[in-house]
């Protein structure tokens, strides 16, 4: 029995042992969870599935309805994984919650994004909602997530990340992403090469299903006002690369049903932020970025989004990742985008150490975010962008929360 949050929170985050898809399901069934009475909407891809859930939550709130939705990694603590109507699940909830399912948990050796699923579904079946909305973890064939039956399967994308354990080729992560598609229920992509389409169009036809893809919008200017679908469309002070990801959440929309909810779709993406993603900052007028672009898909996005948003404002990076991203890559990318880029280790077992990083890049080292902040406050002129992994966003956004002089931008 846990008695704080943060141990039962540090219970979860210490459990390693995985089951397969199908022993998971049965555990489930063994308990008698009946999660397949949630009426759920299934979210895929490499790049923006996160922003594509919030999205979807956002115009359904604003259409009523009440949505519960589960996203991962968190940016501000282990509840933000799971929400209701965009709030997290409060602290004494959470842990009656945990305290409850512990001994199951121990039982089945179930490790923390397994646990997380069962609570989550415990969670939203003892609540009145009307759709939830679940991001899948890596790939979607054999995801944790993938033993439910949704209204709505969506792939945001297919990338690079995850090409070792998903790969080796493009075509093969497709095929993984792909395994989210369920006989009969709609399917619904962002736009993606023509070889990477026949792929998910050949695995939905053996399902007896069609694939929707998201078409280009015509963007008129930024702040980020846009033409889609017949709608006028404004998201306001966020990245250039979540205009697909609200195309893509207006056909799953229009999709399911129709117009009905046109004037929802327009006041719920004007509502639709998402933390960590070109989350903007502010110190005694100074701009600062936060964005967890872990990916060269992503990072190529970022780069051409901060040019279009700063104009000729010098730009300065401090920069993290894990060890297994493709890290001195995008490193380079930054660097050729003509930004000043430092590197930066972080509290996380699966950071890759700056002095390596620093190493392997050739980009220089920094010992501490703060050391970078604090020289950053010194050059009025320079915008700050801080970049390369969600679990490093999260850590400086912590640091960021006891400094009162930065403050989200409104």
């Amino acid at each position: 029995m846990f008695v704080h949050i943060k141990e039962a929170c540090a219970f979860l985050e210490g459990r390693r042992h995985k089951t397969t898809l199908a022993r998971f399901k049965e555990i489930l069934d063994e308990i008698g969870l009946p999660y397949q009475r949630l009426k759920m909407i299934h979210v895929a891809g490499t790049n923006g599935k996160g922003s594509t859930v919030n999205d979807l939550a956002c115009i359904l709130m604003a259409a009523g309805y009440h949505v519960g939705t589960f996203t991962s990694p968190y940016i501000l603590s282990h509840n933000d994984r799971i929400c209701i109507d965009r709030q997290p699940i409060a602290d004494d909830v959470f842990l009656d919650l945990i305290n409850t399912w512990q001994p199951t948990i121990e039982k089945y050796g179930l490790s923390m994004f397994e646990s997380d699923i069962l609570l989550m579904f415990a969670y939203f079946l003892s609540q009145p909602l009307d759709y939830v909305i679940i991001e899948a973890g890596i790939g979607g064939l054999n995801d944790k997530t993938n033993l439910i039956t949704p209204i709505a399967s969506v792939i945001t994308n297919i990338g690079h990340d995850h090409l070792a354990s998903l790969g080796p080729t493009l075509e093969d992560v497709a095929r993984q992403k792909g395994g989210i598609i369920k006989e009969g229920v709609p399917v619904f992509c962002g736009r993606m090469p023509e070889a990477l389409m026949a792929v998910l169009d050949e695995m939905a036809h053996q399902k007896k299903t069609v694939v929707h893809y998201s078409d280009p919008p015509e963007v008129t200017q930024y702040p980020i006002d846009f033409h889609y679908r017949g709608l006028d469309i404004r998201l306001g002070d966020v990245g250039m690369y979540q205009v697909a990801n609200a195309s893509l959440a207006i056909d799953v929309v229009l999709g399911l049903w129709s117009h009905a909810l046109d004037a929802a779709i327009i006041s719920g993406l004007r509502m639709a932020h998402w933390p960590g993603r070109f989350e903007h900052f502010t110190y005694q007028g100074q701009d600062l970025f936060l964005d967890g672009a872990h990916n060269r898909e992503a990072m190529t996005a970022l780069i051409q989004t901060v040019k279009q948003r700063v104009g000729e404002h010098p730009v300065e990076v401090i920069y993290a990742a894990l060890r297994d991203k493709d890290y001195v890559r995008m490193a380079k990318m930054l660097q050729e985008a003509g930004f000043t880029v430092r590197v930066c280790h972080f509290d996380d077992e699966r950071a890759l150490r700056a002095t390596d990083l620093s190493r392997l890049s050739g980009v220089a080292y920094l010992d501490r975010v703060e050391t970078g902040l604090k020289q950053w406050k010194q050059d009025p002129k320079t915008v700050l962008l801080v970049t390369g992994s969600l679990h490093f966003i999260s850590y400086v956004r912590h640091l960021f929360d006891k400094d009162t002089q930065i403050k989200v931008s409104s």
